[in-house]
C-alpha cells in the first residue's frame, strides 16, 4: 500500500499513522519521511519532522532521530537560520513544546542505548529549546527535563 501511495499527504499522514498504531515502526517511519518532504511551509516540516523523530526512537535508530531534530531545528529556526513567517510563534505554541519533548525524549533513549555523546548533545539542544519555549510548556514538561538533566549527569565524564 505504500509502496503505491505516492505523493499524496493525507494517504501518507494516515499510513503513518495507522502503521505506527499497529507498532510497524520502520514502515511508519518510511511513509512519515515521504510526507515530511512534500511539506511545503516551515510550520509544517517542523510538525512533520516531530513525528519522524518519534517514530525513528520507537524504531530503535536514534542517529535518524537526532536527524529529524535537526530538520525540526531548521524549520523553525533554532539553529540560526531564518524560518519562513509561518513559525514566527513557534516557541509560544504547542509546538515548541513537541519539539522540547522530543529533545528530552531522544536523550533519555540515548543514556539507556549507552551513546553518551548523542544524549549530551541531544541535551544541549534540549536546554537551549526550554529556554526559548514559554514558561507554561516549560513548566509542562518540568518532570521529563529533570530526568534527562539527572540522566546525563550520570554518564561517566567525556573522554579527552
Amino acid at each position: 500500500m505504500l509502496d503505491d501511495t505516492g505523493p499524496d499527504a493525507d494517504r501518507l499522514r494516515e499510513l503513518s499513522r495507522a502503521l505506527e498504531h499497529i507498532g510497524d515502526y520502520p514502515q511508519a517511519a518510511r511513509a512519515q519521511s515521504l510526507l515530511l518532504s512534500l511539506q511545503d511551509t516551515a510550520w509544517d516540516r517542523a510538525s512533520e519532522a516531530y513525528v519522524l523523530a518519534r517514530l525513528e526512537r520507537g524504531k530503535g535508530d536514534l542517529a535518524a532521530a537526532e536527524r529529524a531534530l535537526e530538520r525540526e531545528r531548521a524549520a523553525v529556526g533554532a539553529d540560526g537560520t531564518t524560518p519562513d513567517a509561518t513559525v514566527r510563534q513557534w516557541h509560544r505554541r504547542g509546538l515548541g513544546r513537541v519539539i522540547t519533548e522530543q529533545h528530552l525524549e531522544l536523550t533519555l533513549a540515548a543514556v539507556e542505548a549507552g551513546d553518551a555523546e548523542l544524549a549530551r548533545t541531544t541535551m544541549t539542544h534540549g536546554r537551549r529549546l526550554l529556554d526559548t519555549i514559554g514558561k507554561e510548556p516549560a513548566k509542562a514538561l518540568a518532570g521529563l527535563s529533570t530526568r534527562a538533566k539527572w540522566a546525563v549527569a550520570g554518564l561517566p565524564p567525556p573522554r579527552a
